[in-house]
């Protein structure tokens, strides 16, 4: 079995960051949505949703799409990530869109302060996390009871010969900076187990779900 090997925990290159902003991830993140709508109990009250790694904002903008009355707060620990996301957002604001209601943190979740939402969301984000008990630590700061969580990370592959076969799959026509970072991430990425025995650890009562070759959901009302 393919041991992990962890990635950079935050993304603040330049180049890297602008083709995370110019790439077109509609059709995965529209199919996370599907998830989340799937799940997400009747009558769920979401009015303060958090968005844990947002990056280029593209996510944070369907959320809204999706809770159009909920308040937003985005956080990236990246400076040039929440820069490109404000920048994606003022551009929607210029085409005669209305404010967006949105707060913008960039801070680390070890910096996150403990407040509570009716939504905690992430994507793509605990397989960054070199410790992730710190980031389940984050999640459990941010709910109370009656909190709705949903996490999607990619999902480690059996080898690397695997790994680079799903990146040629899903990836093959994106550019090379795109398809470097898929691969390592995907290297650094969590089994469903290891995921289960850290939720186990974290007092988390979630549940895990396979969703595609590449992907998993944790989710459930804490």
């Amino acid at each position: 079995m393919l041991a992990r090997t962890p990635e950079p925990e935050l993304m603040n290159d330049e180049d890297q960051v602008q083709a995370y902003a110019d790439a077109d991830f509609a059709e995965a993140h529209n199919s996370l949505l599907v998830h989340l709508k799937k799940h997400l109990p009747a009558g769920q009250k979401i009015e303060r949703i958090l968005d844990l790694g947002c990056g280029s904002g593209d996510m944070t903008y369907r959320l809204h799409r999706l809770f159009p009355a909920a308040a937003l707060h985005a956080v990236d620990g990246s400076p040039r990530m929440i820069e490109a996301a404000r920048r994606f957002f003022a551009q929607i604001a210029m085409g005669g869109g209305a404010p967006l209601p949105v707060q913008w943190s960039c801070t680390t979740i070890q910096d996150m302060p403990a407040q509570s939402y009716d939504l905690v969301f992430s994507n793509s984000l605990l397989h960054h996390i070199h410790d992730p008990f710190v980031f389940w630590k984050t999640i459990a700061g941010a709910v109370a009871p009656g909190s709705y969580v949903f996490v999607s990370d990619l999902l480690r592959p059996a080898s690397e010969e695997e790994a680079r076969e799903i990146v040629e799959r899903h990836s093959g026509n994106e550019a090379d900076i795109l398809k470097h970072d898929f691969y390592h991430s995907l290297l650094a990425a969590f089994r469903p187990d290891e995921v289960g025995a850290q939720l186990k650890a974290a007092g988390l009562p979630l549940s895990i779900e396979i969703v595609s070759d590449r992907h998993q959901i944790i989710y459930g009302r804490v």
